[in-house]
């Protein structure tokens, strides 16, 4: 039996996340196994817990006014740096920097929103909104400056290759929760065979460190399958619907 801490809830299905939060599920072994006293009073692991499913009172509005505090201040900020851009642009010659500063700005406005502030959403996808959101600022940046090439030829393959790393860890640290993180895997395989078509339109012009990112995706994916086997199948089967 497994329980989920962010909900409060015990899942006698190992090989699922939680239903309710997709987060992984904390494996209960023999060792902790919990008695009816430990149920009925909600001591776990040295903490108290609440048995059952978690309380629909959960207060969110102060998360919720913070949030849209932040959000005013930053769209003020966006609009000052814009119009300071514009005023001076013709003065000094200067490049479109207050795109570079408001994409950043709403990268930290997206960033509170769904990795912090919503606390419902698994892992996984916290972790490829993260991602596609910083990939998609290093483009701009590029862009921005004059466009030569450094995002598609060594920013976004390092990014890939810094989320296998993530990926590997997590899997290591939740070795009883590992076949959660394959979609997570299929995400940055799928992202770095985009990365290295990209050089048919000569977006990416230096291929070494692109075919390395896809290489390390392609070994990490390939062991998951061999390693976890039947459990992997059983795993992507569930997460198809096949």
């Amino acid at each position: 039996m497994r329980y989920c801490k962010t909900c409060g809830i015990w899942i006698k299905n190992a090989s699922l996340e939680c239903p309710l939060c997709q987060n992984v599920l904390h494996r209960v072994t023999e060792k902790d196994e919990v008695t009816p006293e430990m149920k009925r009073t909600g001591e776990f692991a040295g903490q108290v817990i609440s048995p059952g499913y978690p309380k629909a009172t959960t207060d969110r509005k102060k998360y919720q006014f913070l949030l849209r505090v932040c959000t005013f201040v930053s769209i003020i900020m966006m609009v000052l740096l814009a119009f300071i851009n514009y005023v001076t642009y013709a003065t000094y010659n200067t490049i479109l920097w207050s795109v570079v500063c408001n994409a950043g700005i709403l990268y930290l406005l997206l960033t509170l929103r769904y990795s912090i502030f919503n606390g419902d959403e698994g892992l996984n996808a916290k972790i490829a909104k993260q991602c596609i959101g910083v990939m998609g600022l290093c483009v701009l940046i590029d862009f921005v400056i004059g466009f030569h090439g450094w995002s598609f030829n060594f920013a976004l393959p390092g990014i890939i290759l810094l989320a296998d790393a993530g990926i590997l860890v997590l899997m290591i640290v939740d070795a009883g929760n590992w076949q959660n993180y394959i979609l997570l895997q299929l995400f940055a395989l799928c992202l770095s065979v985009i990365l290295v078509l990209l050089a048919i339109p000569k977006l990416v012009t230096n291929l070494l460190l692109p075919i390395i990112a896809l290489l390390v995706t392609l070994l990490l994916f390939l062991g998951t399958w061999i390693v976890g086997g039947r459990r992997t199948k059983m795993e992507l089967k569930r997460r198809f619907h096949i």
